[in-house]
């Protein structure tokens, strides 16, 4: 009878032992899956960066194609030629503005004058007439 007793308490201690030993590893695994996610997330998001910043370094890369062909071409040497050493076309004639000169600002057409009420009655003959 007192063998019975004790085989009925080590099967209850036993069984108590084997729930914590659980509840520890169901933590530890839970603990380490977690560690993992949090991995995969921080990848995830270091991933979307990289593919971001990889279309902004393909957008640089097209302009800066773009740029190349640009002053790879005749228009622009020609341009560079004309700002930079005066050059000029058969029949053209350049014109030198001095620094400090300063244009005399006076309007093409009548209707650009702003003289009051009688710019209501320009509109209007403008319209009508």
């Amino acid at each position: 009878m007192c063998y019975t007793i004790l085989i009925d308490m080590s099967t209850k201690t036993a069984t108590r032992l084997l729930v914590i030993l659980m509840i520890v590893l169901f933590l530890f695994f839970s603990a380490a899956l977690l560690r993992q996610y949090a991995k995969r997330q921080a990848l995830l998001l270091q991933a979307d960066e990289l593919q971001k910043e990889l279309s902004k370094l393909k957008m640089e890369k097209n302009n800066l194609w773009q740029s190349l062909d640009f002053y790879a071409s005749d228009l622009f040497v020609e341009q560079e030629a004309r700002t930079k050493f005066n050059y000029q076309k058969e029949g053209e004639r350049v014109v030198v503005v001095p620094l400090g000169a300063t244009a005399i600002e006076q309007p093409a057409n009548r209707f650009l004058q702003i003289k009051g009420n009688q710019n209501i009655k320009d509109w209007l003959n403008y319209f009508l007439n």
